[in-house]
């Protein structure tokens, strides 16, 4: 069993008799075809809560550096351009909705990360001139996330006294039990880097990105890059990693035509890794579905599950074709997919869609039932029976 499954499921055991494991109901396979994924060890019911995954990290979009707080991922609900005026003094790179949070941002971990921030981005600069603006920004988030991973990793391994323990509770917002499970960098190692299966331009661009962290933190992290042996080569790996299971965060974002979508980049306000959840693979007709509260993704039961079912969110919106969700996940997530919705020849009906599928244009959102009515989970739209 996956340690971060096995960590996840005591730390949400009742305790009220019986195994764990069916207690929490989900658990880990795996086969040399599919790798690791999740199963329901019961049966699950519609709507059931399955697991709260916190992140492990995360880190502000560049697009929405100024409009999000970068300790506790406050924005403001009424205005999503509104930017917050207190930053970081020395690296402007973080801003904040408080001084409070400022303060505890920089006592918990900014300041270890702060010069390499600064210095990341003017090497960002000289680097990434043949990428566009919106490229750039992308990648330097990523070469942010690698930043604050490796400082992180530091944290964790270094002398556990008083003080130390206390910056890392901070550093990962930790909450009480039943709230979730915060993760270790062991976790993250246990992810997949999809080396064989991404495009060869979006490697060359990581090997890019990673080298530049690495060239950065020689400079600015002398002692963690010595401490840890970490080489490029790792900081290349760790960059995969994060390409093939970070999630998007994403602002109730809506559109011109006033419906709430996922599918415009500008609601993408943070990304951030999720271990536990990165368990689970996709399907274009997947049986248990996500919401985002604060930066918790709470997930829940599409629909009945039978006991020894995989669990299957989606990465993708689903109201597209079957040649346009499969060029999207080949592009995006390297592979071919082969879900029974995808297989099905028949191009005429497709009953997944015209059951759970929001019908709203664009909506991409999942009908659930909400006080025994169909709502779709993302614009709330009614369904019509």
């Amino acid at each position: 069993m996956s340690n971060v499954i096995e960590r996840w499921i005591n730390n949400n055991n009742t305790g009220e008799g019986g195994s764990s494991t069916v207690q929490c109901g989900i658990g880990v396979e795996s086969t040399p075809q599919k790798g690791r994924y999740l199963v329901a060890l019961r049966p699950l019911r519609q709507g059931e809560l399955i697991a709260r995954a916190v992140p492990y990290i995360l880190a502000v979009n560049q697009k929405r550096l100024r409009s999000v707080c970068d300790y506790c991922f406050r924005y403001n609900l009424r205005d999503f351009e509104a930017e917050y005026s207190i930053s970081c003094d020395q690296c402007d790179q973080v801003f904040y909705c408080s001084t409070e949070c400022k303060e505890k941002a920089i006592e918990s971990y900014h300041r270890a990360e702060c010069e390499s921030f600064k210095a990341v981005v003017d090497d960002f600069q000289d680097e990434g001139r043949r990428w566009n603006n919106k490229k750039r920004d992308q990648l330097l988030c990523l070469g942010k996330i690698l930043i604050r991973c490796i400082i992180r990793k530091d944290l964790e391994m270094c002398d556990v006294d008083a003080e130390t323990i206390d910056r890392r509770k901070q550093f990962t917002r930790e909450k009480g039990e039943g709230e979730g499970y915060h993760y270790t960098y062991s976790d993250l190692m246990e992810l997949c880097t999809n080396l064989d299966s991404l495009p060869r331009p979006k490697l060359e661009m990581l090997e890019t990105v990673s080298k530049i962290v690495h060239s950065t933190m020689k400079e600015t992290c002398k002692d963690i890059i010595k401490r840890h042996k970490i080489t490029s080569k790792k900081v290349f790996e760790l960059a995969c990693r994060e390409e093939s299971n970070a999630f998007g965060l994403y602002l109730p974002y809506r559109n011109g035509r006033g419906i709430v979508t996922e599918d415009d980049e500008g609601g993408l306000f943070a990304f951030g890794f999720y271990p536990l959840i990165s368990l689970c693979n996709h399907s274009c007709s997947p049986n248990i579905y996500k919401m985002l509260e604060g930066t918790t993704y709470v997930y829940r039961a599409l629909h009945d599950i039978p006991q020894g079912t995989e669990l299957c969110h989606s990465y993708i919106d689903l109201y597209k074709n079957t040649n346009q969700r499969r060029t999207e996940l080949r592009n995006n997530y390297g592979f071919t997919c082969s879900c029974d919705r995808c297989e099905d020849e028949n191009t005429l009906e497709d009953p997944f869609s015209e059951t759970h599928v929001c019908s709203r244009y664009m909506c991409g959102g999942l009908y659930i039932d909400v006080k025994g009515v169909r709502r779709c989970h993302r614009c709330g739209e009614e369904r019509e029976e």
